[in-house]
């Protein structure tokens, strides 16, 4: 039996259609089936299930720059290509087309770098790896 390689959470890269976000610092992807299920005549009560369809929503999180705002990449509402990787150049995770939902702000009085995080919903068919 194979040994799993683990990936470390020490890089990691978001592409919004072409452009990079600089400074990501995390990102999640919840996607798969939704099974629906059902009570067919001849199962005598029990339930059946069916995969469902596929999707998925995730978030991304970054250190804003002021002088390159969230604002300049994408808008609430933007459907984007997204790729998403553990690292900056290797390993593709997922990628696939995603609408830009809420985009969460905010200030940490007491920490030096202010961050943004951008929740997402997917559209159509993701690649997974």
């Amino acid at each position: 039996m194979a040994t799993p390689n683990g990936i470390s959470g020490k890089a990691g890269r978001v592409l919004v259609g072409s452009c990079n976000v600089v400074d990501l610092t995390a990102w999640d992807l919840n996607y798969g089936a939704d099974p629906q299920t059902y009570f067919p005549a001849s199962a005598n009560g029990a339930q059946a299930a069916v995969a469902g369809p596929e999707g998925g929503t995730g978030t991304f999180t970054f250190a804003i720059d002021t002088s390159n705002p969230p604002s300049a990449t994408f808008q609430t509402g933007d459907t984007v290509t997204l790729e998403l990787r553990h690292d900056t150049t290797g390993t593709l995770v997922a990628t696939g087309t995603a609408v830009i939902g809420r985009i969460r702000i905010g200030a940490d009085l007491s920490g030096p770098v202010q961050t943004c995080t951008v929740e997402f919903t997917t559209a159509d068919k993701w690649n997974m790896p």
